[in-house]
């Protein structure tokens, strides 16, 4: 492959050449480099693809959630500490031991793609995430990540409902 790539490299670039020779008179050009697509681009592909059934809708979720999990931050998919159970202050020594064990701690302003390749690391399924003052604000799971509320795609905003 490697060969191939040298022996084209002249015509590639005499048809590059040729190319921005007649995008000129547009004041434009080309590399033929690869193109690079924003992640609002690239959800509208994937929301194309899945009302077009190219590919079945259960893969467009699963696309849509992957792209949307850049922009999510730890706050956004953590349990709050007002809905986690605790354990109890009575709680016997067996309890504590079985209920304990290491878990890493993130910031609220985590991303969370940050956070679940801190949990892969670290093989553990929970974190703690604490607020700036490092009070525990909430617990964060693989399970909340992707179970995480999406925010609206801007297509989406246009349709009816």
């Amino acid at each position: 492959m490697f060969v191939l790539s040298r022996v084209a490299r002249p015509v590639i670039w005499m048809l590059t050449a040729m190319s921005n020779l007649a995008l000129r008179p547009f004041r434009d050009r080309t590399t033929f480099t690869e193109a690079r697509l924003s992640p609002e681009e690239l959800q509208q592909f994937v929301e194309d693809a899945a009302e077009a059934g190219t590919v079945d809708k259960a893969t467009g979720e699963i696309a849509s959630r992957a792209i949307d999990l850049a922009r999510l931050k730890a706050y956004s998919v953590m349990v709050p500490r007002n809905e986690v159970v605790w354990l109890p202050l009575g709680a016997s020594t067996e309890t504590i031991r079985n209920g304990l064990r290491e878990i890493p701690t993130f910031p609220e302003q985590a991303p969370v793609v940050e956070i679940l390749r801190a949990l892969q690391r670290a093989r553990t399924e929970i974190g703690l995430i604490v607020d700036e003052t490092g009070f525990p604000s909430g617990l964060v799971s693989i399970e909340t990540t992707s179970e995480a509320p999406q925010p609206p795609s801007p297509r989406s905003l246009l349709r009816p409902p």
